[in-house]
């Protein structure tokens, strides 16, 4: 599933649930513009162990950071999201 706008909701759950998310890019500049990142491209590690680089950072208050990327490759076009395990320095 490729979240949008309309599913904001299922995303948040989704995200929270600390899934590996595909959005749209109108979700994802969304989340560029909604509060100033806590991070400007920056290699973030996923709860995984996996380092990918990410395009920016968001949190909100004291939460885990959501890493936002564009896929690369054969996923270029896509956009992604998750939580990571570190906590938004600024909360």
């Amino acid at each position: 599933m490729v979240y949008d706008m309309e599913s904001i909701a299922a995303f948040c759950a989704a995200r929270d649930a600390g899934n590996k998310v595909e959005v749209d890019q109108e979700l994802f500049d969304y989340f560029l513009e909604v509060l100033p990142p806590v991070h400007m491209n920056y290699r973030a590690t996923l709860p995984d162990g996996q380092v990918i680089q990410a395009s920016f950072g968001f949190a909100e208050g004291w939460e885990k950071v959501t890493a936002f990327w564009q896929g690369q490759g054969e996923m270029r076009g896509k956009y992604f999201a998750q939580r990571t395990q570190e906590m938004n320095p600024h909360g």
